[in-house]
């Protein structure tokens, strides 16, 4: 069992001084995770980034793991880490291979 879906987002300057570049940013987040056992599971959530008036692109595939566990005060925790290579790059400075780690906490409402 798992889930799949995406984020797709744009981005456009509009406003502010008329010195700084162009800002034109496509974004897609394609969101594959593969739950297993004991709140494990194998996350690919790489970002696509695309911005046609810099002429930069680059599309990363991942693969990590993550662990979702909850303590004795009620508190969620959710670490993950995940390798990231990009299969298909053009322009300046846009990266080879990205390492991505988080921790997310969620805590209890008491009333």
């Amino acid at each position: 069992m798992g889930i799949g879906g995406g984020l797709v987002t744009r981005q456009h300057s509009f406003a502010g001084s008329s010195n700084p570049p162009t800002q034109n940013n496509l974004k897609a987040q394609p969101l594959l995770i593969y739950n297993l056992s004991r709140g494990r599971y194998l996350p690919s959530t790489a970002t696509w980034n695309w911005d046609p008036h810099a002429g930069t692109r680059y599309f990363p595939i991942g693969i990590g793991t993550g662990k979702v566990w909850r303590d004795s005060a009620g508190t969620t925790y959710n670490f993950f880490a995940e390798s990231q290579f990009t299969v298909a790059r053009e322009g300046v400075a846009v990266p080879h291979f990205q390492v991505l780690f988080g921790l997310n906490m969620r805590f209890p409402i008491k009333r």
